[in-house]
Formats: structure tokens, sequence, C-alpha cells
């Protein structure tokens, strides 16, 4: 059994400690979105951008005047959208539970794993992200409802963007639209630990994983790991913060028929995954910072237009007969 599988099978244990239905091993999630290593990651980032690129033939000249984004200005741009996706959420009536605030992250991680900046722009693909996440989450909201959350100079732009580019965004998501949150997962951990194995200081340590699973949303973490990875990481993270043991229940309790080997390879795994978390950005680039990349990006969208003549890109492969006959895969 490899560590993944180990994991898969923590997964299908916590969701069974929550009364949960939805596995997680056999979701979309699982089989297309959570990728090998953080080079997979920028080998399709690096893709995406290249063919846009070549799209535009963009001469030096005008790369003078404004140059391509790099590879880690588009993820800066991105993280300082997820930052303001929060805050957006923060200000629903009222505000958004964290399943949507994960849910929308990750399209737009996802999103941006295939695509550009420099074609689509981070800030209204973030709001149609966050839209489809409240209908996909149930956290119901008109769309007046959800443009109260929105400046006022900006409400009419954005309610026709998202309104004519949810479809596109779902196609780029290839329909896959459950995410599996390690908000659960958290619960499911927590529950089994006070019961089999109880620990002082829980309600601590359930606070500094809180804010672990904050800065999660930050990194490149919910596109390589497992969401219970992540959640198990959070906890052991919290209960190293405040000097408490989990070593019995690591071994004893989620170990329990395991040898010491798969034990230690799992415990590498949550390693991994705080050192992926500590090496993002979780406070994001300036306000100003920000403009000066959209300025940039602003350029190339321009460019895009006046060479394609403002042709959508297309996502699924299929005619536009074909789509509506899709159907929403979980």
């Amino acid at each position: 059994m490899n560590v993944l599988s180990f994991a898969e099978e923590i997964a299908s244990y916590v969701y069974r400690v929550r009364g949960g239905v939805a596995m997680f091993a056999n979701s979309t999630h699982r089989k297309h979105w959570i990728f090998s290593n953080a080079d997979e990651l920028l080998t399709l980032r690096r893709t995406a951008q290249t063919a846009f690129l070549d799209s535009v033939s963009i001469d030096e000249e005008e790369k003078g005047k404004a140059a391509p984004l790099t590879l880690k200005e588009e993820q800066r741009l991105t993280q300082y959208y997820v930052i303001k996706l929060r805050d957006v959420a923060a200000a629903f009536q009222p505000p958004a539970p964290w399943s949507v605030v994960g849910t929308a992250t990750v399209y737009l991680k996802r999103f941006f794993l295939r695509s550009t900046a420099m074609e689509h722009p981070v800030k209204m693909i973030m709001y149609t992200c966050l839209y489809l996440a409240c209908k996909i989450e149930e956290f119901n909201l008109s769309v007046d409802q959800f443009l109260m959350a929105v400046p006022a100079e900006e409400q009419h732009t954005v309610r026709q963007f998202v309104l004519q580019n949810e479809l596109m965004l779902v196609q780029s998501l290839h329909f896959h639209l459950t995410v599996h949150n390690p908000y659960r997962p958290l619960e499911g951990f927590l529950v089994d630990m006070k019961t089999r194995c109880p620990v002082s200081k829980g309600s601590k340590i359930r606070k500094i994983a809180d804010q672990f699973l904050v800065h999660v949303l930050s990194s490149d973490a919910p596109l390589l790991y497992i969401p219970s990875q992540i959640a198990l990481c959070a906890i052991v993270l919290g209960a190293r913060t405040m000097k408490v043991s989990l070593d019995k229940y690591l071994n004893e309790t989620l170990g329990a028929g395991q040898d010491d080997t798969k034990i230690a390879a799992m415990k590498a795994s949550l390693q991994r995954i705080e050192s992926t978390v500590a090496t993002a950005e979780p406070n994001g680039i300036s306000k100003e910072a920000a403009a000066e990349l959209e300025t940039r990006c602003q350029f190339y969208q321009d460019k895009f237009v006046s060479v394609h003549g403002g042709r959508k890109r297309r996502y699924s492969g299929d005619s536009d007969d074909e789509l509506p006959m899709k159907i929403l895969a979980v």
C-alpha cells in the first residue's frame, strides 16, 4: 500500500466518522485534480502561457510597451485575488461559509492552470468562481444579493461578465464541480480525537488548525494533496505549536494495522504539506503591485481581441449543439 492509498483509507475513515456518503476516492476531484508534484503544475502553467503568447504574436517593440507577465507574477496576481475572494465572501449577508470560500478558491486555481491572466481578467474570473461556488455549495444568493458585496462602480460590469462567462468557467473545469474541502475531515479528526484519544488544549489546537487552512488556500496544496491529509497536517501543526503529543493518535489509531514504514511515510507527507504552505505568500502583494500587473495584462487582453476579433476560447472540445447535453460530474 502506498502513501496515497493509506491517506485515502484515512479519508474514508474520517467520512465514516462524520456519517458522510460521498467518497473522495471515487470523485472527479481525486481522479483529475490531484497532481503529482509542483513541477507538473509549473508545466501546465507554462504551456498555457506559451500557447497564449504564440497566439497573439507579440513582437519585441510591443513587449517593450508591456512585458509579458512571468509565471511567478501570474501566481502572485492570482494569489492577490484569492485573498480578495475571502473578503467578498465575508461581506455577504450572512457571510459565506468556508466551504464556499474553499470551493471558489479551488475553481480559481484550477482555471489558471490551463489559462493565463494575460487572456482572462483574474478579478472577473474570481467573481465568477465565487458565484458558481455559492450555487454548488447551496449557499443561496440571488444575483442582486451577490452584487451587494461588490463595489457599486463595478456592479454592472461584474453582473455582465459573470452571467456571460459562467458556462465558459464550467467548461474550463471540465464540468467537475464538486470540490472536497479539508473542513469536513478536520471536524472528523477532532471528533474522533475527542472520543478515542483525548488531548489537552483542544480549542487552541483547533484555532491554529483553522488558521493553517486559511494559509493553505494561498498555496498549491489543494492541487497536490488530498483534503484529509491537509486537515490532519493542520491538526498536527496545531498540536506541535501547543506542545501536545499526537503520537498515540497517529500511531495507534490512524496507524492501526500499518507497519512503521507506512506510518513514517505518512508523517513525511504531512511535513511536505507544511513545507508547501510555508513557501506561499499569505499576505499577498500590495494593491499597487496588483494594479501594475493588471495594466500589463490588459495590454495582452486587448491584443488578443484585436487579433482574434473577440473570439472566445473553447475548453471542452465539444460543438455548441452538444453543450446542453452535458452532465455535471461529481
